[in-house]
């Protein structure tokens, strides 16, 4: 990945019990840190929709590599943040006003909708309608990373993007697990209560996965380096590797002036 590249994070530690059951939210901190501290050391820009276990995560990592800048213009900011008008006021993390009070992230409105989800579904198609991120990672999660990543899928096919991929670290637990799973048996966790898809979108994760169209990347880093017995995952490694081996340049995408 070559300086000024978007890669997408779709991530959140599991709070509903259908997806707490398996997770780690320790391991998917991690993994948070470890792709924010790869992107922003290439130079890259992070792409992620403010959620609030997230968002304090990115904020700490964003200041070890960028001075704070209130005045830092827009283009210039490593974070961009997609909210919905939907959870401005009290629901906004205070970690995500900090992130662009420091000059780390620009903040990108979207208009409330009639309804919650209709409101993610606008916020999340604004989101992914500029440039064709290089890369998504999904972290742990619950419907909203599998909605992100389907809507990511289909800017992908529609583009004709198909070196951008999603590249899912599923020892978190979550639905980045689901998606790393061939059998992944949606109608035990997915509730359309909570999520913007139906039960005929989630089957096109399968073949997705069966493409590499998704890639299990803990699994892939594995096959190439070994196994090895590791008490804590080596998320670091991993992202990084990735980014450097998996990720192609665009030269199309905003770059910092």
């Amino acid at each position: 990945m070559t300086g000024g590249g978007i890669v997408f994070l779709s991530a959140s530690v599991p709070t509903r019990p259908a997806w707490v059951s398996g997770s780690s939210p320790v391991d998917i901190e991690e993994a948070i840190v470890s792709i924010a501290r790869a992107v922003f050391a290439r130079r890259g820009r992070l792409l992620f929709g403010g959620h609030p276990s997230v968002s304090p995560l990115v904020s700490a990592v964003a200041g070890e590599y960028f001075a704070a800048d209130p005045a830092r213009p827009a283009v210039e900011r490593p974070v961009l943040t997609f909210q919905s008008e939907q959870f401005r006021g009290p629901q906004m993390p205070d970690a995500t006003w900090e992130l662009h009070r420091f000059g780390w992230t620009s903040i990108e409105w979207t208009p409330k909708a009639a309804n919650r989800a209709e409101s993610l579904r606008l916020m999340r198609e604004r989101m992914l309608g500029g440039p064709m991120p290089a890369a998504m990672f999904a972290v742990g999660g619950m419907e909203g990373v599998v909605d992100e990543t389907l809507l990511f899928l289909a800017e992908r096919r529609a583009r004709g993007a198909l070196s951008s991929r999603v590249y899912v670290l599923p020892s978190g637990g979550g639905a980045a697990a689901c998606l790393a799973n061939p059998e992944p048996r949606w109608s035990e966790r997915y509730s359309t209560e909570f999520g913007t898809s139906s039960v005929a979108d989630l089957e096109d994760l399968r073949p997705a996965l069966a493409a590499d169209a998704i890639v299990d990347a803990e699994r892939q880093w594995s096959a190439t380096f070994g196994a090895g017995d590791f008490q804590v995952r080596p998320f670091a490694a991993i992202t990084q590797w990735v980014l450097d081996s998996q990720v192609p340049p665009l030269k199309e995408w905003p770059r910092s002036r």
